[in-house]
């Protein structure tokens, strides 16, 4: 399988994140982005990536721990494959999950 890096035109974009000690950090947003035939991962670190991709004539949003098997990750059963719909609405409640977190510091 070849492995392609999401396409950019000029500068790469970037986004400006607030870190935990309040200062503003420019993040690459298409580091750790890869699209593979019909998939896109996007790595959270190295063992936790989500994957877009299709199962069954449906789009699943999949969040996943990997494991390392002798330099290969691999799925473990530790995350969650969301529809559409159920992503649709995790994302409409992004301020209230931010919210609570700030919250519980």
């Amino acid at each position: 399988m070849d492995k392609k890096k999401a396409p950019y035109m000029g500068k790469k974009p970037t986004k400006k994140v607030k870190t935990d000690e309040g200062d503003d950090e420019k993040v690459d947003l298409l580091a750790g982005i890869s699209v593979n035939d019909d998939n896109v991962t996007i790595d959270l670190n190295s063992r936790k990536k989500v994957c877009i991709r299709k199962f069954r004539k449906q789009t699943l949003i999949d969040i996943r721990e990997y494991w390392d098997d002798k330099g290969e990750l691999k799925p473990t059963k530790k995350g969650i494959s969301l529809t559409t719909e159920v992503w649709t609405k995790l994302k409409a409640h992004i301020k209230d999950i931010d919210e609570a977190i700030a919250n519980m510091k």
